[in-house]
């Protein structure tokens, strides 16, 4: 379960790079055309706010996979390595249970938003697939995160579970 879900958060986080570079490019045109043109691209501050739905959420699985998350690791490092399989153990069945509420929620409105046709105002895009790929992001995210406590289960240290 662990290689199929490190592939999909991989791929995911590909399609999450690929979206930034388009973002700059649109970015860098942006203000390419408002200096030489003295004219914005139309939707660009549209664009930008639901791209990042994309670069953040899509990237979540991954960052878990490869230890990317911020961690205050000075006095973990002290720490015998059988309480630390327990804190991990603990840390990510707390995390699992938030993101499992967040995913949940998020999907719920993503919902609501389908109901209530909300779309964004220059561009008319709807919000409520935007919001269920940040709902996908996060079933990724757990996906990695179920992996990780399967390998605490195992008898796995986390700090040597390398891709």
């Amino acid at each position: 379960m662990r290689k199929v879900s490190i592939v999909i958060s991989r791929y995911a986080h590909y399609i999450s790079c690929l979206i930034c570079l388009a973002l700059m490019f649109l970015t860098v045109g942006d203000i390419g055309s408002r200096i030489f043109f003295n004219h914005s691209i139309t939707g660009t501050f549209e664009l930008t706010q639901l791209s990042l739905v994309f670069i953040v959420f899509l990237s979540f699985g991954f960052a878990q996979h490869n230890k990317d998350h911020v961690e205050i690791d000075f006095v973990y490092q002290h720490i015998p390595s059988k309480l630390r399989g327990v804190m991990s153990y603990i840390s990510i069945l707390t995390y699992f249970g938030i993101v499992i509420v967040m995913c949940w929620r998020v999907f719920v409105y993503g919902i609501r938003m389908r109901s209530s046709g909300a779309i964004t105002s220059s561009l008319k895009i709807p919000h409520w697939p935007i919001i269920l790929v940040g709902g996908v992001g996060l079933i990724l995210y757990n996906l990695a995160l179920i992996s990780d406590l399967t390998s605490i289960i195992k008898g796995g240290d986390l700090d040597n579970v390398a891709n």
